[in-house]
């Protein structure tokens, strides 16, 4: 059986930066980075890939986890980053190394049934610095401020 990984890169453009991705079917995550790496890579000036995931769908990676930070910007991050983290923590204690069977049998169960746990793992178990370039800049409102003390202590909403 086929799983499908989305494996994202970025692409050197003349001095351009640009974010690429691609849907891969492998029977492994070892097997679609090796098919990336044959197929890919060779036909592009990239800074190399950036991330392979297997692609699981549930409705709780539609939904975003909102925090407004010191700079006065309002940042959404999707709960799907949030649950990976969580689950790729968990997954060699109890799922043999699977993040997905960790996603599906622990995290996800645990992050629909209350959105107070996405947001006491992302506080407790995470850094803005682990975030940050997957978080998505909505508005300004304010000056700069301490984006670490922001991410543990703001307030943060799901929708």
């Amino acid at each position: 059986m086929l799983n499908k990984y989305k494996i994202t890169w970025t692409e050197n453009n003349d001095g351009d930066h640009s974010y690429e991705s691609k849907i891969i079917e492998a029977k492994t995550e070892d097997e679609a980075c090796d098919i990336w790496e044959r197929d890919v890579e060779p036909y592009v000036e990239t800074n190399g890939m950036q991330d392979c995931v297997e692609i699981y769908d549930t409705p709780l990676f539609k939904r975003l986890l909102y925090v407004d930070m010191p700079d006065g910007i309002t940042y959404a991050l999707p709960v799907e980053v949030i649950a990976r983290h969580r689950a790729a923590h968990y997954a060699d204690k109890h799922y043999d190394g699977s993040v997905i069977e960790s996603l599906r049998k622990d995290t996800v169960p645990l992050f629909l049934d209350c959105d107070g746990e996405i947001i006491d793992w992302a506080q407790n178990n995470m850094n803005w610095s682990d975030v940050k370039d997957k978080a998505h800049m909505l508005k300004k409102k304010a000056p700069d401020g301490d984006f670490e003390d922001a991410w543990v202590n703001g307030d943060h909403t799901i929708s």
